[in-house]
């Protein structure tokens, strides 16, 4: 081709031309390259630190805080458990107290049952 042909081609199609925003004259105003909100830029800034030691440090202390405060709540948890298991223990001694004393009473119940059958209903007795 001739250099006067080349010239007479319409001028190639920019692949880019729709993303703008990634050359614009202001990369702040951006949704995307750069990061124009603050949650943006704070996902950039620890993406890009990930891996470094000051983020393993930084996140070794959050996870060892955790795991002590977790410890503090397990603790008032085994009391909770124990204070629970006493107050049943409790329960149980009363039910069974009370399972006694019915026990009794249906013990007197039939022997006074028994008595007033057979002081009604002896062989021999007529019916008033």
């Amino acid at each position: 081709m001739a250099a006067t042909e080349l010239s007479q081609q319409p001028a190639t199609i920019d692949p880019l031309r729709h993303h703008e925003h990634y050359r614009g004259a202001d990369p702040a105003a951006s949704p995307y390259a750069g990061g124009s909100s603050f949650m943006e830029r704070v996902s950039e800034a620890v993406a890009s630190g990930m891996g470094t030691v000051g983020f393993l440090i930084i996140s070794s202390g959050i996870i060892l805080a955790w795991v002590l405060s977790n410890h503090a709540n397990e603790e008032a948890s085994a009391r909770h458990r124990d204070e629970l298991s006493q107050i049943q223990t409790d329960l149980l001694k009363r039910n069974t107290e009370l399972t006694e004393q019915i026990h009794t009473v249906s013990e007197t119940l039939t022997r006074l049952t028994e008595e007033v059958h057979e002081a009604t209903c002896k062989p021999g007795a007529s019916p008033a």
